[in-house]
C-alpha cells in the first residue's frame, strides 16, 4: 500500500473518532528521523490512538498486532519524554492503577511483534557506555511480580543503528520480552571487538530467560562472535529458522546446529577451515543460505553436507578476479548440487570480485551462460533461478535462454545479472518468445540486455501464446542499431509495444533515454522536459 493512500486512510479514520483523554503527542514522537512515509503514518495512527476509545476491536488488534518502538506504550502511561529531556532514571513512578493503567493493559494484550531499540544516549562525557538497570520498564515488571509487560507477544526484533560502544543498553527493555516469544531477531552492527563482553551479557539476559525452549526462529547479526553455539542442541531444541551472522560458523560448530531436529531454515557466514572430515547431514532442512570469502570453502562444505529435503539454495562469494579456473571450478560445484539436491527449486547465486575495485572484470568466463549452469537444467522443478556475476564476463545470446526456458518449465522468477556488454551478450525478441511458450507461471524477468532491429518485428511471437500473465519484466540495457535520440526513442517505443503484445499485464522496465545534447544543456542549467517511454 503506497504512502499516500496510507495517510488517506489514516486521516479518515482520525476525523471519525473523538478523544476521551486529553493527550496530545509531539511531532517528534509521531515522526521519528529516518522512517519511511508509510510507517511515519502508521506510527502517528498508533500514537493517536492511545487518545481514543471509539476504534472496535478488530481495528484495536490490527494496528496494535506489531509496533514500530516501545513509545506508544509508555504514552499510554503518560510517561513519553526524551533521553535529552530526562534520563530514563527520572520516569516518573510507574502507575499500576486508574484509567490509563486499564487501557494499558488492553494495549498491551494485543501487541504480537514489536521492535526495540534499547540504544540511550551516554551522558556528555561519560565513556565508556554501559548496561543500564532499573530503567521505566525493569521497574514495570518488578512492579508486576513477573507477569509479562505484553502477554501476547510472539516476535520481537532487538535493532539499534547506534554504535555500542558510545551509547548505553537500556536493560530495562528486555522486560519486554516474555517467555512465550516464538522468534526474536538482533541486528546490531555497531559492536566492535571492545563490546564482546557486554553483549554477550545482554544476549545471555535476553535468550535463555526470556524465551527460554519455545524459540522457533532466531537471527543475529552482530559483526563480532558473541553466541555460545554448544549450548544450542539443549537451550533451544524447537528452532526451526537461525541466521547466524556474526563471524562464521566453525565445522565443529556446524556439527551441532545439525543435531537440532526441526531445523527447516540455515544461514552462515563460512570463515576459514581447511578440513571438514565428517558428513554433516540436516535431515529436515529446506533452505540453506552461505556467505563466504572464499570458492574452495563453499566447495568443502557443499561436499561434505547432506540435506535431502533442501528445496533452496543461495551461495554468495567473493574470488579474484584473476582466476582463469574460476567458471570450470563453479560448473563442477553446480553438478555436486544437482546431484546432492535433486529437490532444489530455488537457486541464486551472488558473485563479488575482490580485485576489479568496481572496474568491469578483465576476465573471460571460457563457456556461455547455459553451459556454465548446464549441470542444473536437469531440476525440471525450478521455480525460481537468480545469478548476479561481477565477473568473469559470461557470454549469453538467445540460444541460451532458449535452452533455460525449455528446462524450467515451472520457472516463476527469473533473475539475470552479469557484467559487461560486449557483442557475444544480449537477449532478444526470441529471449522474451522463449520464456512465454515454455515458461506459462512466469511471474518476473529480469535481463542485463536485449538487442533490437525494427526490421524483425513480428516473426518471434509466432506460436507464443497470447496473452502471458508476467508481472514485471525488467531489462537493464537496449541495444539499438542507432544512437540518434529521436530514432532511438521511436525504436524503444515499439519494442516496448511489441513486449506488452506478449506481456500485457506486467510492468516493463526499460532504462531512461537521454539527448546528448539535452543533457549538456541540463548541466548548464536549461529547463528541458525529459522524454521517456
Amino acid at each position: 500500500m503506497s504512502a499516500i493512500i496510507f495517510n488517506d486512510i489514516l486521516y479518515h479514520i482520525l476525523s471519525h473518532i473523538t478523544a476521551d483523554i486529553d493527550i496530545q503527542p509531539t511531532f517528534e514522537s509521531c515522526f521519528p528521523s529516518g522512517a519511511s512515509k508509510s510507517n511515519t503514518a502508521r506510527c502517528t495512527l498508533a500514537r493517536l490512538a492511545t487518545a481514543h476509545s471509539s476504534f472496535t476491536k478488530p481495528a484495536l488488534a490490527a494496528l496494535w498486532g506489531f509496533l514500530p518502538s516501545d513509545k506508544a506504550l509508555k504514552h499510554i502511561l503518560w510517561v513519553i519524554k526524551t533521553e535529552e529531556d530526562s534520563p530514563l532514571e527520572n520516569y516518573e513512578a510507574v502507575v499500576t492503577h486508574g484509567p490509563s493503567w486499564t487501557r494499558f493493559q488492553e494495549y498491551a494484550s494485543l501487541v504480537r511483534t514489536i521492535t526495540i531499540d534499547p540504544s540511550v544516549r551516554t551522558a556528555h562525557g561519560q565513556y565508556p557506555s554501559k548496561l543500564r538497570h532499573g530503567t521505566f520498564w525493569a521497574r514495570l515488571s518488578s512492579a508486576l511480580g513477573g507477569t509479562p509487560i505484553l502477554p501476547g507477544l510472539k516476535s520481537a526484533i532487538l535493532f539499534s543503528m547506534h554504535h555500542f560502544g558510545e551509547y548505553d543498553f537500556d536493560m530495562g527493555s528486555l522486560c519486554l520480552l516474555n517467555p512465550s516469544i516464538h522468534d526474536l531477531n538482533v541486528l546490531f552492527l555497531g559492536v566492535g571487538r571492545g563490546e564482546q563482553g557486554n553483549f554477550r551479557t545482554v544476549l545471555s539476559t535476553c535468550l535463555p530467560s526470556a524465551t527460554g525452549h519455545t524459540l522457533e526462529t532466531l537471527s543475529v547479526i552482530v559483526p563480532v562472535p558473541v553466541l555460545d553455539i554448544n549450548a544450542f542442541p539443549q537451550s533451544y531444541p524447537r528452532l526451526r529458522r537461525l541466521k547466524i551472522d556474526e563471524g562464521g560458523i566453525l565445522p565443529e560448530q556446524l556439527t551441532l546446529l545439525a543435531t537440532l531436529p526441526d531445523l527447516e531454515y540455515l544461514s552462515i557466514v563460512l570463515p576459514p577451515f581447511e578440513h571438514l572430515h565428517i558428513p554433516v547431514v540436516f535431515p529436515e532442512l529446506r533452505s540453506l543460505e552461505i556467505f563466504s570469502y572464499a570458492f574452495v570453502w563453499i566447495k568443502l562444505l557443499i561436499a561434505h553436507m547432506a540435506c535431502p529435503k533442501l528445496q533452496s539454495l543461495f551461495i554468495s562469494e567473493t574470488h579474484p578476479d584473476s582466476d582463469d579456473t574460476y567458471s570450470q571450478e563453479l560448473s563442477d560445484l553446480l553438478r555436486t548440487v544437482t546431484s546432492k539436491y535433486p529437490s532444489l527449486m530455488a537457486f541464486r547465486w551472488d558473485n563479488r570480485d575482490i580485485t576489479s575495485a568496481g572496474m568491469e572484470s578483465a576476465s573471460k568466463a571460457g563457456m556461455t551462460l547455459a553451459e556454465l549452469f548446464d549441470p542444473m537444467l536437469s531440476l525440471r522443478a525450478m521455480r525460481s533461478f537468480s545469478a548476479s556475476f561481477i565477473g568473469p564476463l559470461i557470454p549469453y545470446s538467445p540460444s541460451d535462454f532458449q535452452k533455460m526456458a525449455e528446462a524450467w518449465p515451472e520457472l516463476e522468477t527469473f533473475n539475470l545479472a552479469l557484467a559487461g556488454s560486449g557483442p557475444d551478450q544480449y537477449a532478444d525478441l526470441q529471449s522474451l518468445a522463449s520464456f512465454a511458450r515454455h515458461c506459462p507461471r512466469l511471474l518476473e524477468l529480469r535481463i542485463p540486455t536485449i538487442k533490437f532491429n525494427p526490421s524483425d518485428t513480428s516473426a518471434p511471437f509466432v506460436g507464443s501464446p497470447m496473452p502471458h500473465w508476467l508481472q514485471e519484466l525488467k531489462v537493464a540495457k537496449v541495444a539499438l542499431p542507432t544512437d540518434e535520440f529521436e530514432e532511438v526513442t521511436r525504436q524503444q517505443t515499439v519494442l516496448l509495444g511489441l513486449a506488452k503484445q506478449v506481456f500485457p499485464s506486467a510492468r516493463i522496465n526499460f532504462p531512461v533515454i537521454r539527448n546528448r545534447l539535452r543533457s549538456r544543456m541540463l548541466m548548464a542549467g536549461a529547463n528541458i522536459p525529459d522524454k521517456r517511454i
